[in-house]
């Protein structure tokens, strides 16, 4: 009985104190409630400006000339921070690539890997920048990310054209060994596109040097004359 009565005095005070203080009450409620309405709004607009984008973009691509560089590169600044403007990017640098523009190229490839480095699409923007560079006669950097690519286990489909990049530079740097150990690992990748023609790259390699071992060597007889020179 006497808690009853002491949660009614409890509630009959916090009614007392509700009347004493309400407008105070009723605008912390407005405000969270504000709060609440902005805050639906802000990712209901970023949601529908993603939407927006995303639209456009395939628009923009299906239309005639719609994946020349200079629209692309104008998409991806006029939706920057959206996903559909940083795919814009990417493609910029494939355009601008196949236009043999390969510095401009190189800069998007990198602005893309700059802005999203954990995107599934870094893998081929770090890809572009290889190709790039490789395309600009800096085959050492080139080589470099393709390394870089060919060890990563992030890399995905982009892994193989990465190894098979970097086997044909180390033939054209007269490196046949170096090149051999990328296209038998190719050779083994089943299913890859790649394969077939890592396995008739290798056969036109020159044979591995043999490595003469004292094993292999043959032993004079004991008591023989030391061979003339």
């Amino acid at each position: 009985m006497d808690a009853e009565l002491t949660h009614s005095e409890q509630w009959l005070r916090f009614l007392a104190w509700l009347e004493d203080n309400w407008r105070r009450v009723a605008a912390v409620a407005s405000i969270v409630i504000g709060l609440g309405v902005v805050v639906a709004f802000v990712l209901w607009q970023g949601a529908q400006k993603q939407r927006n984008a995303s639209e456009a973009l395939s628009l923009l691509l299906v239309a005639p000339e719609g994946s020349s560089s200079d629209r692309l590169t104008r998409f991806a600044s006029d939706h920057a921070g959206t996903e559909a403007g940083t795919r814009a990017l990417l493609l910029a640098g494939g355009a601008l690539f196949a236009e043999g523009k390969y510095p401009e190229a190189q800069a998007r490839f990198e602005a893309f890997l700059a802005g999203q480095p954990a995107s599934p699409l870094t893998p081929k923007a770090r890809l572009g920048v290889a190709a790039c560079k490789e395309a600009q006669g800096q085959i050492d950097a080139a080589i470099q990310e393709y390394q870089g690519l060919a060890e990563s286990r992030g890399s995905g489909n982009t892994m193989p054209v990465a190894r098979f990049s970097l086997a044909s530079l180390y033939v054209q740097q007269g490196r046949p060994d170096l090149a051999r150990v990328q296209y038998e690992e190719l050779a083994r990748m089943q299913g890859s596109a790649l394969a077939m023609e890592a396995q008739a790259r290798l056969r036109e390699l020159p044979a591995p040097a043999a490595s003469a071992s004292p094993e292999a060597m043959p032993l004079a007889p004991l008591g023989a004359p030391p061979a003339a020179p």
